[in-house]
């Protein structure tokens, strides 16, 4: 008899939540559509394209164009895909230097699909550039663009990303 009693209090519990929620009348959050660059190409296009002269790596979902690197990025990981630089001794010197650069969440991303600053405080991870900073160093402009944390992702830091490869 004591199943019988807690199954019927279970269902009508169960019930009266289902109800309950129902009624509410919230519908379901919009998922923003994929992001638009200022510079953006667009894959398929024919461009002229330094970094992607010899085709797209692998997916596009979310494509950018930076000074110094193509990258395309991952919402669900909240990690690059894939970065693309092209490397010249050009392109290697100059004045920029990375300590009046600072690592930023990228604003082009939609909210709910940025990596965050606080993900990498106190996790026991480096923010490890795909695109490496010292890459870099032709203006100011590229430099900062590698510290963009969707150009960033999660590196063990004692031993991998400090000191010699820093």
């Amino acid at each position: 008899m004591h199943r019988i009693i807690t199954f019927v209090a279970g269902t009508v519990l169960g019930g009266g939540v289902i109800y309950a929620v129902s009624r509410t009348g919230k519908q379901p959050t919009a998922v923003p559509a994929p992001m638009q660059f200022e510079r953006r190409a667009v894959p398929g296009d024919n461009t002229d394209n330094e970094f992607l002269k010899h085709g797209y790596p692998g997916p596009v979902s979310d494509f950018m164009l930076r000074s110094r690197y193509a990258a395309s990025y991952n919402r669900a990981l909240r990690n690059p895909n894939w970065v693309a630089e092209h490397l010249t001794r050009d392109n290697l010197k100059g004045t920029a230097d990375r300590a009046n650069s600072e690592f930023k969440e990228d604003k082009d991303i939609p909210p709910m699909f940025r990596a965050l600053l606080k993900d990498y405080y106190r996790s026991g991870f480096d923010r490890g550039h795909m695109c490496p900073a010292a890459d870099a160093k032709k203006d100011t402009e590229s430099m900062n663009d590698t510290f963009f944390l969707s150009n960033i992702a999660p590196q063990v830091g004692k031993g991998f990303n400090r000191n010699y490869w820093a």
